[in-house]
Parts: C-alpha cells; sequence; structure tokens
C-alpha cells in the first residue's frame, strides 16, 4: 500500500487516535527486552497459543498498548504528541491515515505528577496486570531517571 505524504502535516495526535497510536507502538516494542522483563515470568500467559519462554506475546500486547496510551494521554493537548496523516484535510477520522506519530519531550518538560496518572486510570494497572507487573515497571523506571 502506498502512502503519499506530499500533503501531509504534522499536527498535535487528536485523542480519537491516541488507542491506534498505542496500538502500533505496542507492536514495534513488544519483543523489546526492557519490556519482556517488566511483564515478567511466563506464568502470565493468558494464551496456549504463546510458545516463547516469556511472559506471552498476548499479555505483553495488552500491556504496551494499555500503557502507551495512558502515556499519550497524560500528555494530550500540551502539544508534545505529534503525528502525520495521509488523506482529507478535514476532521473526519474516516478519511485520515495515521502515517507517522511520534512523542517528543523538549527540556525542562515538567515530569507528570501522581494526580495525573490517577486522572488518566493508571491506578487500575495492578488489578489489569497485576502488582508485580508495576513494580517491575517503577523499578525500572526508578533505575532509569537514576541514571
Amino acid at each position: 500500500h502506498h502512502v503519499s505524504i506530499s500533503n501531509a502535516t504534522l499536527v498535535e495526535l487528536p485523542p480519537e487516535y491516541l488507542g491506534e497510536a498505542a496500538d502500533l507502538a505496542a507492536n514495534a516494542l513488544i519483543d523489546n527486552p526492557i519490556y519482556t522483563a517488566i511483564c515478567g515470568p511466563a506464568n502470565q500467559s493468558t494464551t496456549a497459543a504463546d510458545d516463547d519462554d516469556g511472559p506471552s506475546r498476548s499479555f505483553r500486547q495488552r500491556f504496551l498498548s494499555w500503557i502507551f496510551e495512558k502515556n499519550f494521554r497524560l500528555r494530550s493537548g500540551t502539544c508534545v504528541n505529534r503525528a502525520l496523516f495521509d488523506g482529507s484535510n478535514n476532521d473526519k477520522k474516516k478519511n485520515k491515515q495515521l502515517v507517522a506519530f511520534f512523542m517528543f519531550l523538549p527540556p525542562n518538560t515538567p515530569d507528570v505528577g501522581l494526580l495525573d496518572m490517577l486522572r488518566v486510570g493508571m491506578a487500575a494497572a495492578p488489578f489489569l496486570f497485576g502488582i508485580d507487573v508495576v513494580r517491575r515497571l517503577l523499578s525500572i523506571k526508578d533505575e532509569h531517571e537514576r541514571i
């Protein structure tokens, strides 16, 4: 499928595309060793069709799509989430195809606060994915911020 971007414009990622962007990011990063480690041992596998030795691909897909959408939502409306569309320039979603997207945090962008995380529903993570997944996520996040 050929995509023409000659008439495309870089814009803020509209809220109705956050889920699609999150799914695309999850698919791209599903085998990333860090995300595999966050998702944990194979006993979290939810389908018999998964034959890898780590957490199931379906579990990682659900977790990554969910967490990426929350992260994109946290930054929605701040001009951090950018997108490129192909198709009609009108506002109707059905006439636009998401071609590319990214999240760009300029230097000195304030950290997201606890209330912001609660507002987008991140407190549901332990109930949806397990407390161990959340612990590993926070541990890796803390280590990343430390270095």
